[in-house]
């Protein structure tokens, strides 16, 4: 499997990657489409759990840091938090 394809991978896939893979850019890779699979299913406090997740792994996650972005006004927490993570990076 090419684990860096854009195509959306399957759920148990994922889980694997989960489970079997300690790869921090494998295992961020894996929270960015749990996550993206949590939005579609109307599902923000997992997908949130998630993408926050993908950011501790891959602090320059782009695409978990916009779809956090996207999710702010519905929770905020991921707002406070994307902004301290942000702030680690200021020179």
């Amino acid at each position: 499997m090419l684990w860096f394809v854009d195509a959306t991978p399957d759920f148990n896939e994922l889980q694997r990657i989960l489970i079997y893979t300690e790869d921090g850019a494998r295992r961020a890779w894996a929270h960015l489409h749990l996550g993206r699979m949590a939005i579609d299913a109307g599902r923000r406090e997992r997908a949130i759990r998630h993408l926050n997740e993908a950011l501790h792994l891959d602090a320059g996650n782009e695409r978990a840091r916009k779809l956090l972005l996207g999710l702010q006004e519905k929770a905020p927490r991921a707002k406070s938090w994307l902004q301290g993570v942000s702030g680690l990076f200021k020179k």
